[in-house]
């Protein structure tokens, strides 16, 4: 955000918190990262009726305290929603700029994407490139195992961001180029 406000006003950013902790760079400890009070401040809801009941109908949010902030733990990831729920909106409220067909362009115009696992025609369709917020796969080496792993189970491999099939999804997350 400060970035995009930069374009047209300068701006002061303070972040809270020094250089990022290793773990934040591993999709497997980022969960530590979360729950750490000494490198993420936490701030819960107030409690809501028939919301998570499990946690007394409250939701938290977890922020980093480190340089770079949510973008600087590993688990930045990148999920536009169900194209269907879009056009849902867009017909409930009879505001046709809720649909899918129209909120992609927007997506597209921020992307940087640099990912795996879809054709190029399909990243054509899907994502954009050049836009100031660069969209690419997790890299693990343990996926590929257990992408074999759910094919093997009659699962498909899928891109969340993309034709929202029913299967195991690729993780994508973001950064800013900036």
């Amino acid at each position: 955000m400060a970035a995009r406000l930069s374009e047209r006003y300068r701006v002061l950013l303070l972040e809270k918190g020094g250089t990022p902790v290793p773990l934040t760079q591993n999709l497997y400890f980022t969960k530590n990262v979360s729950d750490h009070p000494a490198i993420t401040s936490y701030y819960p809801s107030l409690p809501q009726e028939q919301f998570n009941m499990e946690n007394g109908g409250a939701s938290a949010a977890y922020i980093p305290k480190m340089l770079g902030g949510s973008s600087s733990n590993g688990e930045c990831t990148y999920n536009r929603g169900n194209p269907a729920d879009y056009d849902y909106i867009a017909n409930v409220t009879g505001d046709e700029t809720w649909a899918y067909s129209h909120a992609i362009k927007h997506f597209k115009r921020i992307e940087n994407y640099v990912g795996m696992l879809i054709t190029e025609k399909e990243r054509a369709e899907y994502y954009g490139v050049g836009g100031p917020l660069t969209v690419e796969t997790v890299q693990d080496p343990i996926l590929q195992s257990w992408f074999q792993a759910g094919r093997e189970l009659g699962f498909n491999v899928s891109d969340p961001n993309g034709r929202q099939t029913e299967g195991i999804q690729v993780k994508t997350k973001f950064r800013t180029n900036k």
